[in-house]
């Protein structure tokens, strides 16, 4: 664990560095570590490359999360993600005045970003209700890496409709303990006209809560940020369901459905830590046991980051370690557990954390030889250089004059009368600039008549569709009226990021 945290810490400094140094861009949000191994996601099926009259009229998707932890090398190996499986049924009807033959088309997989191709397991598939053999193909994505379908024959009659389905079993990309699942409508775009109906469903194997799906914003009202909401914005929670449902929709690679879940094992972990230690408030095994299983739940690769209910967990995690300390006020190793603890969830956050500096001292004066709070305190040093710097930068940063207060008029020195005074010209005060902000783009935008390629997804679009639009960055946003410079920023504060980063990797 120290060994990867270790790696973490050298990329997250690199892409920081990256970031600064090199040119400004448009940055979304992201890990900032390398990519997980990407798992194969869900899909519609597709007509191939064949231009047909056959439409999709209506869509079904029940994709269920089970609590087993897939390290098969089928998918990847590493990390181990939760299993889910997908039963999905498309119902067809050809609108158009012949009968039309041709294989359908499934992907059975995609490049994992590490040199292997993960594949769904257990495919199957169905013509109205008779199995059938699948056959198989390949494509190439835009940078050329083979992608492969299963193909079986269909025949489609004028007015009829034909019942398709398909069962696999794929896994969450991720490195934990949050985990995302994919499912791709996009691919349905080859179709004859929108896709009238549809309802997908994504299961869990208990309540869905904001802890254990990361929901939307509105979810978190007490917190700035949270990553990975769900896609699109349009679902629905329903016990134990997170639910897409829609009508006449032309899919595009903004509609494909994405859920980010914690790790079922962590939260069934977690249920049953806090029912345990409300058993048994006294019992020092019970409060240190839920402090410990709460910490699993949070992803502190560079501090807490903003997935899910972050801000809930890391204080419910304190308050059980507050108590296991309570019970035992003389356990030095407990005492340096926790303070690992803040000092994790201080990492690269500033201001840092309330209540690490009097827990530091605390595990001084019961351990005061124990290197680990020598390499906590040489960290809390650094964060504490870096917060000062990053004041001071702020705090020197001149204020804007005020065109409202007059400058007050010194009183001048006696003029002498032998060198006649210089003339100097009254300067004006120069009114304090009005920004006119930039309004936010509109959540319902128009959509473009055709769907996208799926360029993003890595598979190839029929051939009748052509390419969605890209759409437009962000405007960059100028000018220095009271403003930091980031040069200036970058030199005060990369410096003390490497000393942060090498004490880092002293104490792994």
């Amino acid at each position: 664990m120290r060994r990867h945290r270790r790696l973490v810490i050298g990329l997250a400094y690199a892409v920081c560095c990256a970031i600064v140094i090199g040119p400004a861009t448009h940055v979304s949000t992201a890990w900032a570590d390398a990519a997980p191994p990407q798992q194969p996601p869900g899909a519609s099926v597709r007509p191939g490359q064949a231009v047909t009259w056959v439409q999709m009229v209506a869509e079904e998707v029940l994709l269920t999360l089970t609590e087993t932890m897939t390290d098969n090398l089928e998918f990847a190996g590493l990390p181990a993600a939760p299993l889910a499986h997908v039963d999905a049924t498309f119902w067809m009807r050809n609108q158009g005045p012949a009968e039309e033959s041709f294989d359908v088309w499934f992907p059975l997989g995609i490049g994992s970003g590490y040199g292997k191709d993960n594949r769904v397991a257990d495919f199957r598939a169905w013509v109205d209700g008779a199995p059938v053999v699948a056959g198989e193909a390949q494509t190439e994505d835009p940078h050329g890496r083979p992608i492969p379908w299963a193909t079986w024959p269909a025949r489609f009659e004028p007015g009829k409709d034909v019942v398709l389905r398909v069962t696999y079993a794929t896994a969450g990309t991720g490195w934990g303990p949050y985990y995302t699942l994919e499912y791709l409508l996009e691919t349905g775009a080859g179709w004859w006209g929108p896709i009238r109906q549809g309802t997908i469903t994504f299961r869990l194997p208990y309540a869905v809560n904001p802890t254990n799906v990361v929901l939307g914003q509105d979810w978190y009202p007490k917190q700035v940020e949270t990553w990975d909401p769900p896609n699109p914005g349009w679902f629905t929670v329903d016990g134990t369901d997170v639910v897409w449902r829609f009508q006449d929709l032309e899919p595009m690679r903004a509609d494909n459905l994405l859920l980010t879940v914690l790790a079922p094992p962590i939260w069934t972990a977690i249920v049953d830590a806090r029912q345990t230690a409300a058993l048994a408030p006294a019992a020092l095994g019970a409060q240190l046991n839920l402090a410990r299983t709460l910490v699993r739940a949070l992803s502190l690769r560079h501090g807490v980051e903003p997935v899910g209910d972050h801000g809930a967990l890391v204080t419910e995690s304190e308050g059980a370690y507050r108590r296991a300390l309570a019970l035992d006020p003389q356990n030095a190793e407990l005492h340096i557990e926790y303070v690992q603890f803040l000092a994790d969830a201080s990492f690269q956050i500033w201001p840092i954390r309330a209540g690490l500096e009097p827990a530091l001292e605390r595990a001084r004066a019961l351990a005061p030889n124990d290197p680990r709070l020598y390499e906590i305190g040489q960290i809390v040093a650094d964060m504490q250089q870096r917060a000062a710097a990053i004041t001071q930068l702020v705090t020197a940063t001149p204020p804007v004059a005020d065109a409202s207060t007059p400058t007050p008029i010194a009183t001048p020195p006696a003029a002498d009368l032998t060198t006649p005074a210089p003339v100097t010209p009254a300067s004006a005060t120069a009114p304090s600039a009005t920004v006119t902000p930039i309004p936010p783009a509109s959540p319902t935008a128009p959509r473009p008549d055709a769907a996208s390629t799926g360029d993003d997804a890595g598979l190839d679009a029929p051939a009748a569709s052509p390419s969605a639009a890209p759409l437009a960055s962000p405007a960059d946003r100028t000018g220095s009226g009271g403003r930091i410079c980031p040069g200036t920023l970058a030199a005060a504060v990369l410096p003390m990021m490497s000393l942060l980063w090498l004490s880092r990797i002293r104490r792994d």
